[in-house]
């Protein structure tokens, strides 16, 4: 897939530019000091949270971004047998506009910025948004707000009048099983800050596909 034939690249905000994975563990750890720290289990609770979180998704609408981590975290305490309270759920709830940034997102995003019309697609509360546009330095009209329709991100683009054939999504394995788009490239992030024992993708990356691609055209 040649990354300069397309005109709009579409980045998943959670998994792609926002360490998500980190977010919600830090947070975890914080409210719940006597977890076991090795990566096995750091692991297994974010494959279970995900699996609740996309498992509930098509509710997304009717609960909100912030209600359905809750409902996430709270399943979670219950499944692995930890205590929880409805304070513990708020703080987490609260923590998440504090989310990290992967290393190369900010960089890499505004490289691109360069080339393509760029547009952010994520799940947040409107009370939440000036953190993202704020953390990334964006516009407001960058952000496409995610709804728990599977055609909704083509009924944006129709809206916005963008050609959905000319537009890339940069999304994570699991948000592409579930929301489908024609042209799709899938970033395998890797969900810690330090494990070196896993690599993930990088956005840095496709900055440089990208010049290759310029580079190779030269000729």
């Amino acid at each position: 897939m040649d990354i300069t034939n397309f005109k709009t690249i579409i980045i998943e905000c959670d998994g792609i530019l926002i360490n998500h994975y980190q977010g919600i563990l830090n947070k975890i750890y914080e409210l719940q000091q006597n977890l076991p720290q090795n990566i096995p289990f750091k692991k297994s609770l974010i494959r279970d949270y995900m699996e609740h979180y996309h498992n509930k998704s098509d509710s997304l609408t009717d609960n909100g971004f912030c209600a359905l981590h809750c409902f996430t975290f709270q399943a979670l305490m219950e499944q692995n047998q930890i205590s929880f309270n409805w304070k513990r759920t708020f703080q987490f709830g609260r923590a998440m506009k504090h989310w990290p940034l992967y290393e190369d997102a900010y960089g890499a995003l505004h490289y691109l910025k360069k080339f393509f019309k760029i547009l952010i697609r994520c799940d947040r509360e409107p009370e939440d948004i000036p953190y993202i546009i704020n953390d990334l330095d964006i516009q407001s009209n960058d952000l496409i707000i995610r709804n728990d329709k599977e055609d909704g991100l083509i009924d944006e683009l129709k809206f916005r009048e963008i050609d959905v054939s000319s537009c890339l999504l940069i999304t994570t394995p699991d948000i592409a099983k579930t929301n489908p788009f024609p042209n799709t490239k899938i970033i395998h992030r890797n969900q810690f800050k330090q494990n070196s024992d896993s690599h993930g993708d990088t956005l840095a990356s496709l900055v440089v596909e990208h010049q290759n691609a310029i580079r190779n055209s030269w000729h």
